[in-house]
């Protein structure tokens, strides 16, 4: 079990995280931390049980999407995280399996700003571990 260190924690917060299912989509709500090369995901603030662990060595890019509104959520202000390709160091704790598949990660928040504050703490943090080429002029932010 990981459980957070308090002096590494460059944002955390809730937001809700978009899921393909069997059904079409959903969206749940989680708890997210952004440390130094990684963007961690809890069930809740209390429940410290990892959910997800992505190394920010994968992030190709992290850009605003169109806003949209959800029956359980009301408007909704989202954040495209683009991925590369799987490194050792990410899991899902819910299927004790490698994610192999997982090349995007669709987040939302309650408003614009808190959208943009992401999307600089995960550019901020994925930079430390892994600067972009020149040409590719940033991470979209």
């Amino acid at each position: 079990r990981t459980l957070w260190a308090v002096g590494n924690i460059i944002k955390a917060g809730e937001l809700t995280r978009y899921r393909e299912t069997m059904t079409g989509g959903d969206w749940s709500i989680r708890y997210y931390i952004v440390v130094p090369g990684f963007l961690r995901c809890y069930r809740s603030r209390n429940n410290q049980e990892l959910r997800l662990e992505i190394s920010l060595t994968r992030v190709i890019s992290v850009k605003p999407d169109k806003e949209i509104y959800t029956w359980r959520f009301g408007s909704r202000f989202v954040l495209l995280v683009k991925l590369g390709e799987e490194d050792s160091g990410n899991y899902d704790n819910s299927t004790s399996a490698k994610i192999a598949s997982l090349h995007e990660l669709r987040l939302s928040t309650g408003s614009a700003q808190d959208r943009d504050d992401w999307i600089k703490a995960i550019a901020t943090a994925a930079q430390a571990v892994r600067p972009l080429p020149p040409s590719s002029n940033g991470y979209d932010s």
